[in-house]
């Protein structure tokens, strides 16, 4: 009996140190050296927020064009909309792209997060709220795009606001 909980705490030491090691520096090849910084001081802090009136079976909104010799990091993104009752949203998007009216680049889904009961809304309609950290990398001269798509007529005073916060730092 003894001997048998040496050799399994042996294991466990054994595999411990193998996790370690495998984690490294998040760099792939396993290597345990420093981990590189999460966040850079933030000396150019962008924060966003643009509304729409919501119609159709969806919303874009252009929120930020990168400036050359700059790359926006994106934090944080959140959105609120007051649509009919009968209608929901089916996801939000936030992406990158070169031309607006084109593909984009990179896209991140963000789902609907919490419907509600709005009292500051038209009669009929319903509140979507939804806030996530996010991590996304813009590069200069690239747009950053906000989309909503809707399932049903979202009705005649639909809103939809995002809100987008993050950094820029130089895109040496």
């Amino acid at each position: 009996m003894f001997k048998l909980k040496i050799a399994s705490a042996a294991f466990a030491l054994l595999a411990l140190s193998q996790l370690a090691s495998a984690q490294g520096n998040g760099n792939g090849n396993g290597n345990n050296t420093a981990p590189a910084p999460v966040t850079q001081s933030v000396t150019q802090p962008v924060q966003i927020n643009m509304s729409a009136t919501a119609s159709g079976g969806y919303t874009n909104i252009v929120m930020y064009t990168v400036p050359a010799g700059k790359r926006l990091v994106v934090e944080h993104f959140s959105s609120e909309a007051a649509i009919a009752s009968t209608a929901t949203i089916q996801r939000y998007a936030l992406a990158t792209t070169t031309n607006p009216q084109g593909s984009s680049n990179f896209v991140h889904f963000v789902s609907p997060g919490t419907v509600l009961v709005c009292s500051a809304c038209y009669t009929g309609q319903s509140e979507t709220i939804a806030s996530q950290p996010i991590r996304m990398y813009v590069e200069p001269g690239q747009y950053l795009v906000a989309n909503a798509s809707y399932n049903g007529a979202v009705g005649p005073n639909a809103f939809i606001a995002f809100a987008i916060s993050g950094y820029l730092i130089n895109a040496n």
